[in-house]
C-alpha cells in the first residue's frame, strides 16, 4: 500500500481483504472483530479515498485508479459500451459466470437465481439483496434472498404478493423497465411517499443506498433484483450498467434452466405412461 492512501493499520488491513474479494464476514472472523466493526472501516476506507466500489478500490491499492492509458481500439470499445474500464474487462468475466451457472444448476431454476443474486451482489459490492417475481399490473412477490437481515426478510415473506405504490420505485420500473439507482432511500422525498416497502427496507433491513436492476425476458419484465448498502455509498453509474449487462446475459441461464426442467417433466410423464 502507497503511503499516499491516508488509512489506519487496521484500516489497511480490512481494505486488502476486501479488495482481494473477502466477505465482511470471512474478514471479521480473520480479524476477530465483528461484522459491524468491518462495515464501519470500510465506510470510512470509503470516505478517505473518495470510492464508491471494489473494482474502484482494488485499483487504488494496485496503484492503477487514475493512471489508465488504454491503447486506441480498447479505448473505443470501452466508448461504445458506455463503461468504464473495470465494466469492458469484466464483461468477459460475467459471460464466463453465467455459464458456470448453468454448468452447475443441472436445470434447477431455484439454484440459477440464487447463484444469479449472489454474483450480482458481488459486482456490486452489496452484501444484501433479494429477487421478487413480477405478477404485472404493479404486483411482486419475493422469491429469493441473500444476506438480508432476518426481520425484513421475514415480514416480505410474510406478506406475500403485494401491489407497489403508485409513486414507489418498484412501480416506476414496473412502467420503464429501466434501473432504479437510489443515493439514500431515508430522503425526506421518499419518506414522505409513504410507501410500505420502502419503510421495511430501511427500518427492518437498515437499507440505505439501494438499486433494483429488472430482468427482462423478450423485453417484457419477469422480476427485479434489488439489492442495497447498510450506508450511504451509492452505486454508480458504471455498476450499475455492469449490472445491466449482467441481467441481459443471466436470462440465458434462466432460460436454460427452465428447457432442462421441461423436457426433465416431458420425460417423467413418457416413463409414467409407459408403465
Amino acid at each position: 500500500m502507497t503511503r499516499e492512501i491516508p488509512l489506519s493499520a487496521r484500516e489497511s488491513q480490512v481494505a486488502g481483504l476486501y479488495a482481494d474479494g473477502a466477505t465482511y464476514r470471512i474478514i471479521a472472523k480473520q480479524l476477530f472483530v465483528a461484522p459491524a466493526t468491518v462495515r464501519s472501516h470500510l465506510a470510512s476506507i470509503y470516505r478517505k479515498l473518495g470510492l464508491s466500489s471494489k473494482l474502484e478500490l482494488k485499483a487504488r491499492l494496485d496503484g492503477d485508479l487514475g493512471h489508465h492509458t488504454l491503447p486506441a481500439d480498447r479505448a473505443t470499445a470501452i466508448s461504445e459500451l458506455g463503461l468504464g474500464p473495470e465494466g469492458a474487462i469484466s464483461r468477459g468475466k460475467m459471460a464466463g459466470a453465467v455459464l458456470d451457472i448453468i454448468s452447475k444448476s443441472n436445470g434447477d431454476i431455484d439454484t440459477v437465481f440464487k447463484a444469479i443474486l449472489a454474483y450480482l451482489l458481488n459486482i456490486c459490492d452489496a452484501e444484501s439483496g433479494f429477487f421478487m417475481d413480477y405478477r404485472g399490473d404493479g404486483r411482486y412477490c419475493m422469491a429469493y434472498s441473500k444476506g438480508v437481515p432476518k426481520f425484513l426478510r421475514e415480514w416480505l415473506e410474510k406478506i406475500g404478493e403485494f401491489t407497489a405504490h403508485p409513486q414507489s420505485g418498484l412501480r416506476h420500473l414496473a412502467e420503464h423497465l429501466k434501473v432504479i439507482n437510489v443515493i439514500d432511500a431515508r430522503t425526506k422525498v421518499l419518506i414522505d411517499i409513504n410507501d410500505p416497502i420502502r419503510k421495511a427496507m430501511t427500518q427492518l433491513g437498515g437499507a440505505r443506498s439501494m438499486m433494483a436492476i429488472p430482468m427482462l425476458v423478450d423485453d417484457a419484465m419477469i422480476g427485479t433484483f434489488t439489492i442495497f448498502r447498510q450506508d450511504v455509498r451509492p452505486f454508480t453509474p458504471e455498476v450499475a450498467k455492469m449490472a445491466t449487462i449482467f441481467m441481459g446475459q443471466s436470462v440465458i441461464a434462466t432460460s436454460n434452466a427452465r428447457t432442462m426442467s421441461a423436457l426433465r417433466e416431458n420425460t417423467n410423464m413418457d416413463k409414467s405412461n409407459s408403465e
